[in-house]
């Protein structure tokens, strides 16, 4: 019985420090692939990185690519806060993917979604937090509790390789 709780007190140590709301992006393809679902990494991999009918929010304006039905949110930290009027413009029903850019000026802080703007994305799969700059992972653990996202939601952070 002794030898158990040293165990689960190890276990509770070596958890420290780990993320349990967001993942490694980069881990999560791999898992993906490694578990036989090389498609839906795939998928994954090209809605981040390939053309697809996009809403960026920048600068206090809002932008289509494609048409105005989005499969994917770019923005800012700075510029979340446009996420309000986004639904004045175009239906966001079909954004699968939500990628929040973080400049090296950012503040890692709260960001919000109000809870009309979460209720629309009907279809949001993932969220990619991606700064351009060395950050622990955990340190977006804090704003993925205050996103309020469903609990399908991917919460995934993409710290750069060199890409």
């Amino acid at each position: 019985m002794k030898y158990l709780i040293f165990l689960l007190f190890l276990l509770g140590v070596t958890q420290q420090g780990i993320s349990q709301n967001v993942q490694d992006y980069y881990a999560y393809i791999q898992g993906l692939e490694g578990s036989g679902q090389s498609g839906a990494a795939a998928y994954l991999k090209g809605l981040y990185k390939n053309i697809a009918p996009t809403v960026y929010l920048e600068k206090d304006d809002i932008k289509f690519y494609g048409n105005t039905n989005p499969k994917r949110l770019i923005s800012t930290a700075e510029d979340i806060p446009l996420n309000e009027k986004v639904m004045h413009f175009t239906s966001i029903a079909n954004v699968e993917l939500i990628v929040i850019n973080y400049s090296p000026e950012s503040d890692i802080r709260l960001i919000y979604f109000s809870p009309d703007f979460i209720q629309q994305l009907t279809s949001l799969q993932y969220i990619i937090f991606v700064p351009a700059f060395d950050v622990p992972i955990e340190k977006f653990d804090e704003i993925a509790n205050h996103l309020n996202l469903p609990s399908n939601v991917i919460k995934l952070v993409r710290v750069s390789k060199g890409e």
